[in-house]
């Protein structure tokens, strides 16, 4: 005989069970002080000033991590474009890993970085100013008593 299907009062009473095991998220983790008591920290609830310093800093760093990630890939990727271009359609293109062994055997590591300062100081420049904005804008919002997530509604 196969089994009964729960009628729908028991999937209602199986969810609202689930739904209060899970945690609320909503509130930020306390964090005991050195004095013992615990005290919540709210991201966008200190001066926007500061607020804004904080995410520049914070944006600085991604905007230097990411061309020294990135920057050897497009190096590949640019080399193999212009080795395609000037070939001609006889001719045998190389492969992603024939123009890396290319690269290293003629120039090392550094002919990976060859271009490499315009991008990271422009990087760098951007993505802090972004994130400062966000993060001052943000936490004017907040101070002001009302959260960009709030602005829909």
């Amino acid at each position: 005989m196969p089994p009964s299907r729960p009628n729908s009062s028991d999937a209602d009473t199986a969810f609202s069970d689930a739904a209060a095991a899970v945690p609320n998220n909503s509130s930020p983790p306390a964090t005991p002080t050195a004095s013992g008591n615990l005290s919540v920290d709210l991201a966008g609830t200190s001066h926007p000033l500061w607020e804004g310093l904080y995410a520049l800093a914070g944006g600085v760093l991604f905007g230097l991590v990411s061309p020294i990630v990135g920057h050897p890939f497009d190096t590949v990727k640019t080399q193999m474009q212009a080795e395609s271009a000037n070939q001609t359609r006889s001719s045998r293109r190389s492969s992603a890993l024939a123009t890396v062994r290319q690269i290293y055997g003629r120039e090392g590591v550094r002919g990976f970085y060859r271009g490499f300062l315009p991008p990271l100081l422009g990087s760098a420049l951007y993505r802090g100013v972004q994130f400062s904005a966000f993060g001052a804008v943000f936490a004017a919002c907040e101070r002001a008593g009302r959260a960009p997530s709030d602005a829909s509604s």
